[in-house]
């Protein structure tokens, strides 16, 4: 693959982690929203405190699932560039070390997770006002 596809690659995960850095803010906005004194408490029951938790956990996962991958694939390309003197250098699968994945890989099986607990706990709490 020449440079300038690696350097798409990194393009990918900077976009991404901007449109979900926008749709975090929205939903902090939201969730601030939520917690609105309507006296002295706040109005979210007690039983949905957890999925909520992890819901806000699984939205922190995704900006970081596509952040750490912006920053990692940006360092390779970097890198990559300096190593070949340009940007038209031919470079590998092979010639990206294994790890550079891992980071941003755990985020993404760990936003997978705290989505679908978030939903078990909901669907119980949903389940017990039946």
């Amino acid at each position: 693959m020449k440079l300038n596809e690696s350097r798409k690659i990194a393009d990918y995960f900077t976009r991404k982690a901007s449109e979900v850095t926008r749709q975090l803010a929205f939903s902090g906005i939201a969730v601030i929203w939520i917690f609105k004194n309507t006296s002295t408490r706040a109005i979210v029951p007690d039983d949905m405190l957890l999925p909520l938790f992890l819901l806000v956990v699984a939205l922190g996962s995704d900006f970081l699932h596509y952040a750490l991958g912006g920053v990692e694939w940006t360092a390779f390309n970097f890198w990559q560039e300096k190593k070949h003197g340009g940007t038209d250098g031919e470079v590998t699968v092979d010639d990206a070390p294994r790890w550079l994945n891992w980071p941003h890989g755990l985020f993404y099986w760990l936003k997978l997770g705290s989505l679908v607990l978030s939903y078990i706990f909901l669907v119980r709490a949903l389940g017990s006002r039946l």
